[in-house]
Parts: C-alpha cells; structure tokens; sequence
C-alpha cells in the first residue's frame, strides 16, 4: 500500500474547539444518584406520593393500636355509631351527629348522647365511626391496610423472582430456548388480563 494514502489519527486535529470543553463534564460527574434525587426532587406529584405513601405505612403500622379497641371486637349496642373525635366534637365536627332525611323533614340525631336518658356512651369514641356489628371501623381500616401492603409486597417479590429467573435463563442459554421463551411469554401478554383472572377464579 502506497504510504501517502496511509492515515494516522494523529495527523487530524478539530479546529476552533477547546479540547477542556468538547467533553460535557457536568453530566460526566454527575452520579447515578444524585441525578435520581434530581429528578425525583423536581417532580411535585412524586414527593406528594412518596409522603403518602408513607403515611400508610406508619398508620398500618401504628394505626390499630391507637384507638384501643381491637379489629374484630363486637359490641352490638354501640352498632352504626357516627364518627367521633375527642376533641374536634367542640368545633361541631366529628361530634357524633347523623343527619336523617326522610321525604317530610331533617332530623339530627346522636346515639352517642341522649339528653333525655343516659345512653351509657357519653365517654365513648369511635374516629371512623362503627359498622352493623358494633365494630371499630379506625382500627379494621388500618389492619386492612396491612394486608394490602402484604399482597402488594409479596406480588413484587414474586414477580422479581420469577421474572428475573426467567429473563436470566432465556438470555444465558439464548438460541431456540431463548426465541421459544420469549413466543411464550408474547403469547401470555397478549391474553386480557380480565381472562386471566376470570379462569384463575373459576
């Protein structure tokens, strides 16, 4: 090969561009992290969220112990009591009052006290009110709430355990089982959700 026609990079040189300032440097030292908290920390809606969530979470933990009756404890003279909370009943609300409404006129009562008799409830409060059975609803909302966070915990970890198992088997042996894995799970994906469940129940 003729030796004029032989190139080196050496030889080239970018004109008119300081080589300090061709690389981008504040991307290039911007951590993985710090560019995550970035983001996260400019989206409104997320931190909104992310406090939420929390608050269900410290709630679920703390919820049921705080009103000092338990989830399944019946009592049915105290039966579809209205909201009542220590404290907000002197402001005129969460005060145990129900509106009734018939076709003729408006009727506010409360079962809690009774002016007329003593109703044995004057030093009774249930924050969320109760159900037919006599029953904390406060302390039932916020144990449902644990078993929410448990089925969606234990549906992540599953879905993380069987997902990452199977992309790793199809991507490590690749070929026929790789191409035959992925018809698969094309095939389950493209089968309505609602199917699924309805099969799954029946």
């Amino acid at each position: 090969m003729d030796e004029r026609f032989e190139f080196r990079p050496d030889d080239f040189e970018l004109v008119g561009i300081d080589e300090k300032n061709f690389i981008d440097t504040t991307y290039a030292s911007q951590p993985y992290w710090k560019d995550v908290l970035s983001r996260f920390t400019k989206n409104k809606g997320a931190i909104v969220g992310f406090f939420v969530i929390l608050f269900i979470i410290a709630m679920a933990i703390i919820g049921p112990h705080l009103s000092g009756y338990s989830y399944d404890g019946q009592v049915i003279e105290n039966q579809n009591l209205a909201p009542r909370v220590q404290g907000l009943e002197d402001i005129g609300i969460f005060d145990g009052n129900e509106t009734m409404r018939t076709a003729s006129k408006t009727k506010v009562i409360n079962k809690y006290v009774n002016p007329e008799k003593e109703t044995g409830l004057e030093d009774t409060y249930y924050w969320f009110g109760t159900d037919t059975l006599g029953r904390d609803l406060f302390t039932r909302v916020w144990t449902g709430t644990r078993i929410s966070l448990y089925i969606a915990l234990i549906a992540v970890l599953i879905d993380m355990v069987f997902g990452l198992s199977y992309g790793m088997i199809s991507g490590y042996f690749g070929g026929a089982i790789d191409s035959g894995m992925q018809r698969f799970s094309e095939v389950l994906n493209s089968i309505p959700t609602l199917v699924i469940v309805t099969l799954l129940m029946l």
